[in-house]
Order: C-alpha cells, then sequence, then structure tokens
C-alpha cells in the first residue's frame, strides 16, 4: 500500500528530504532484500507445509506484492535516469529487475502447479538474459 501511495500516486514525485540517488538506490537494496526474504518465504512454505489452497493463496498474494515492489524500484531508476541519464550501472540494476521479474512468474507457475520445473526455468530465464546483458553490454 505504501508503494503505491508514495509513488505510484505521487506523480512520481521524491519524497521530502530525499535526492534522486539516494531515492532510487535505497529503493533498489531494499527490493532485493526483501524480494529475496520472499522467495525464501515462498519455497520454504511449498516444501514444509501441507498442501492447501489458502496456503496457494497467500503464496501468491505474497509474490504479487514482490511485483509491485519490482515496478516501484522500476519507476524509482527511471525517475533517475531522468535526471542523471543512462550509464552501465543503471542498465545492469534494470537488467536485475527483469531478471527478478521473470523469477517471480516462475514462481507463481510453481506455485500454481506443482510440476512447473522451477529451478530449469530459472537455470534458463539467467543464462538467457545474462547472455544478452553480456552481448548487449559489448
Amino acid at each position: 500500500g505504501i508503494q503505491i501511495v508514495y509513488l505510484f500516486m505521487g506523480n512520481m514525485q521524491l519524497p521530502e528530504g530525499y535526492t534522486y540517488a539516494e531515492y532510487a538506490r535505497e529503493g533498489f537494496f531494499q527490493l532485493l532484500a526483501v524480494s529475496m526474504i520472499n522467495l525464501v518465504i515462498v519455497l520454504i512454505g511449498l516444501s514444509r507445509f501441507k498442501k492447501s489452497k489458502v496456503l496457494k493463496v497467500i503464496l501468491t498474494i505474497l509474490s504479487l506484492c514482490t511485483f509491485i515492489m519490482i515496478a516501484s524500484s522500476a519507476m524509482r531508476m527511471v525517475i533517475y535516469i531522468q535526471y542523471y541519464y543512462l550509464t552501465f550501472l543503471r542498465i545492469f540494476v534494470l537488467w536485475s529487475l527483469v531478471v527478478l521479474f521473470l523469477l517471480f512468474i516462475g514462481v507463481i507457475a510453481y506455485i500454481i502447479k506443482k510440476e512447473f520445473p522451477l529451478f530449469r526455468y530459472s537455470m534458463v530465464v539467467v543464462t538467457c538474459l545474462y547472455i544478452v546483458f553480456s552481448f548487449g553490454s559489448y
């Protein structure tokens, strides 16, 4: 809710007392930490607890909230790029957000269908996007 109110409904304005650099960096590292925590919670929840529709709904909602955080971080980075232009590090951050987005699509597919090959999907996504990133930065 906080992400929606302050960023998406705030007309892409900074909160008072923040510089663009502080806002973008803080948002990205917070997103990264929370995304990893959410990923661990979802995977532990699926492997350690008995299958139930309630558990699947809760884990799906948690994953969907991660999408909101990814969108928030991307918006922060876009604001940052508008004022300080595109650099290699900023491209890397955007690439990381795309990787996280695609990985959580796989996580949601795994929540819905237990037979989904999450590990294989994750390896293909990371490998393909790494190759694109490597050739794109050359």
